[in-house]
């Protein structure tokens, strides 16, 4: 059982929202792509920042949660999702920082590499991205990709 101050304390810690079951949008956030996955989670965190990420996990290890992570929810297992424990709900980190003198991408999980939502300057660089990310495996911070190798690739 998680203990009300320790939610509290948490929910000080994050910029994004912190969502229990009595909360509205708690059954919209817990859906994931197969809908045959009906777990429920004890808390939902929408970060919105890596100091999220970091709470999240400094929360769950504090009060020995188990943890699930969503990036896009398309786990067919139902592995973004969990019974009972902290769902790390990565969807709503869009940032992206596009050097195209050093021909680097930095982008965060949740981004859904399309044309419009990247920057003008990262437009031609747009394909070199979507390969250099499914080659890739995400870290909750950022994922650094040398286009330059992706091109490579």
């Amino acid at each position: 059982m998680l203990r009300p101050q320790a939610i509290e304390d948490f929910k000080k810690r994050l910029r994004g929202s912190l969502l229990a079951p009595a909360d509205p949008n708690y059954d919209v956030a817990r859906r994931v792509w197969n809908g045959m996955i009906d777990k429920r989670p004890a808390l939902i965190a929408q970060c919105s920042a890596t100091s999220d990420v970091v709470a999240c996990i400094e929360f769950a290890r504090a009060e020995s949660v188990p943890v699930s992570v969503r990036g896009g929810g398309h786990s067919f297992a139902g592995k973004a999702v969990c019974d009972g424990g902290l769902m790390i709900d990565l969807s709503g980190m869009k940032g992206i920082e596009i050097d195209t003198s050093r021909r680097t991408a930095l982008a965060q999980t949740g981004l859904e590499v399309r044309p419009e939502n990247l920057p003008d300057t990262a437009k031609p660089l747009f394909y070199l991205i979507i390969v250099a990310r499914r080659r890739c495996s995400l870290s909750p911070r950022h994922q650094a990709v040398s286009l330059k190798s992706a091109q490579q690739l």
